[in-house]
């Protein structure tokens, strides 16, 4: 058989099976290596296509900016409606009330005083409403008190603060309580004079009115020793009294009233009574004294409510 024919069936002598064995293992090298150039070089351009891509991502790259966060506001919020203040509640402070004390020395004389002119308007005051029998109020000292013998006979019936004034070339004094302090029995006096429910806290400010005097200024206390009479004389007739009323202030409003509408204290503690009931009390008048002989001293002892001269015009 001859080797075409042998090479054809695949049998072929030992020599050239180790050509061909040769020659197959060559051309598999050879295969092998040409895929491993090819492969080598599909290896370098793909990493070529990335690196390109790289760079042109790189370079096509829109730039991202970076946030820098601003400093952090505080918002200020403006009210629709003004806001209104907060009222502080004040308390409303409480009425003190004293008791009027004689107005004269306790061992000058009995130390009772003694009612001669009591005719107070008990009402507003108004301007020339006055005589010889309306609108004013005259105490006699103490019987027995001799005013040239004793030394400081006038005390203050409350305390206070002591002003003097003149007028028509005489002068008296004002004794003003100090504030949110009344005279007891102010309410009863008001309603005397024809306020039927009166609103003590109406009143601005009170007073005394002391006159024929001759009284310290300033700071006084009740019951302390403020001044001597000076006696009232008439030709050769001389009364040894005080003028004495009780003024305030009602709704921006004068009223004066007499003294014997409230209550006052005595040295021994005795009581006298307010005259409201048409009556004296237990005062003294000065019909029933020595005073009675005394010029121009009349029984005009009772207080009455609106007690203005005849004819005077009031508002």
């Amino acid at each position: 058989m001859t080797n075409e024919r042998l090479r054809k069936s695949g049998r072929l002598p030992k020599s050239e099976r180790g050509v061909c064995l040769l020659n197959s293992e060559l051309a598999g090298f050879v295969q092998n290596d040409k895929m491993k150039k090819e492969f080598s070089f599909l290896l370098g351009f793909v990493f070529l296509l990335m690196v390109f891509g790289c760079v042109t991502n790189r370079a096509t790259e829109v730039p991202i900016l970076t946030y820098t966060p601003l400093p952090t506001q505080t918002r200020t919020i403006t009210p629709t409606e003004k806001p209104k203040p907060t009222k502080t509640l004040v308390p409303t402070p409480t009425l003190v009330f004293v008791t009027l004390l004689s107005p004269f020395a306790s061992n000058c004389g009995d130390g009772v005083p003694v009612v001669w002119s009591n005719d107070s308007y008990n009402d507003r005051w108004y301007p020339k409403c006055n005589d010889a029998d309306h609108g004013h109020v005259d105490i006699f000292v103490p019987i027995g008190c001799n005013v040239n013998n004793y030394d400081g006979e006038v005390i203050a019936p409350v305390s206070g603060f002591i002003q003097k004034y003149t007028f028509d070339g005489g002068w008296g004094y004002h004794l003003f309580l100090p504030d949110g302090v009344l005279i007891d029995g102010i309410e009863e006096a008001l309603k005397f004079s024809g306020i039927e429910s009166p609103n003590l806290r109406n009143i601005a400010s009170m007073w005394l009115d002391i006159g024929h005097a001759d009284l310290v200024e300033g700071k006084v206390e009740k019951g302390q020793v403020i001044g001597d009479v000076v006696p009232f004389c008439s030709g050769t007739d001389c009364h040894s009294k005080i003028g004495y009323k009780v003024s305030l202030t009602y709704e921006g409003q004068e009223y004066v009233f007499t003294p014997t509408l409230f209550p006052n204290i005595l040295a021994d503690g005795t009581i006298l009574k307010p005259m409201l009931n048409g009556t004296q009390e237990n005062w003294l008048c000065n019909a029933d004294t020595p005073y009675r002989d005394f010029a121009n001293s009349d029984e005009d002892c009772i207080p009455e409510p609106h007690d203005y001269a005849p004819g005077c015009k009031i508002p």
